[in-house]
């Protein structure tokens, strides 16, 4: 089962790129899509980081985790 993901309220749509600090994008929007690139996205309680394909930095998204716990069975 997935973990559902929702874009943050702050912004309804992403209008600036996200930018790793070696200058990778990370999020972007092209004609009413928005696009990550990241090698993975990281869950840390609330919060979501995408994972820099270049350099491997954590860059903070506005996602944000929407639905119940994860919970995995053995």
């Amino acid at each position: 089962m997935g973990i559902p993901l929702t874009l943050g309220k702050v912004r309804q749509r992403v209008d600036k790129s996200i930018i790793c600090q070696c200058s990778e994008i990370i999020m972007k929007s092209d004609g009413g899509t928005d696009k990550i690139r990241a090698k993975i996205l990281l869950i840390k309680g609330g919060d979501v980081f995408a994972v820099c394909k270049k350099c491997g930095d954590e860059v903070q998204v506005p996602l944000q985790k929407s639905g119940p716990p994860l919970i995995l069975r053995k």
